[in-house]
């Protein structure tokens, strides 16, 4: 029995590793921990301009899986602020004399794929120093609609604006570009 006991641990020896200061050169990094800051803009009809956020109003972070040469993984929690607001139109417009705003801090987990323009090296230590990518992925957010009126706090998903009645949780389609940084060798 003792011969069998350790025949099996000798074996199984085999197929482990030791802490090796080194170890990092030989055992390629298929996971990394992201995360991330950008601008998050909302298009509609409090939006007459169709601007863009001239203001960081995203955090992010997520976990991603190496899958291919150039594809990958993600998984991921974001924090982004989105408003509209009716004195950004033109003047003597009716969406100026209708002066309706919002504003909504929104929480959103994400499912999705990255596309990196340049190919993986096959080893860890020898990434890019710029890696830039596309993303795209499925998300579902929670989306509370607010504004100020009379100097009071208004959640609008209480008011039924347009007599409708709006989820507080919502599926949506968060895509981008990005760029990874090699900080350090």
């Amino acid at each position: 029995m003792r011969f069998c006991s350790f025949f099996l641990l000798l074996i199984l020896c085999h197929f482990l590793f030791g802490q090796n200061f080194l170890s990092w050169r030989f055992n390629d990094r298929y996971f990394s921990v992201t995360a991330g800051s950008g601008f998050a803009t909302y298009f509609g009809e409090l939006n007459q301009r169709n601007s863009l956020s001239d203001q960081v109003s995203l955090l992010s972070a997520s976990l991603e899986t190496r899958l291919f040469n150039r594809i990958s993984s993600r998984i991921g929690i974001s924090y982004f602020v989105l408003d509209g607001d009716d004195a950004r139109a033109d003047a003597n417009t009716f969406e100026r004399q209708r002066n309706l705003n919002f504003s909504s801090k929104n929480v959103q987990l994400s499912l999705g794929g990255i596309y990196f323009l340049k190919p993986y090296q096959g080893d860890y230590f020898k990434r890019w120093r710029i890696d830039p990518y596309l993303h795209a992925s499925i998300g579902y957010m929670r989306f509370i609609p607010t504004t100020t009126f009379s100097g009071q706090e208004v959640f609008l998903r209480r008011v039924r604006t347009e007599n409708t009645s709006y989820d507080r949780w919502t599926f949506n389609v968060p895509f981008g570009a990005g760029v990874k940084l090699k900080l350090n060798k």
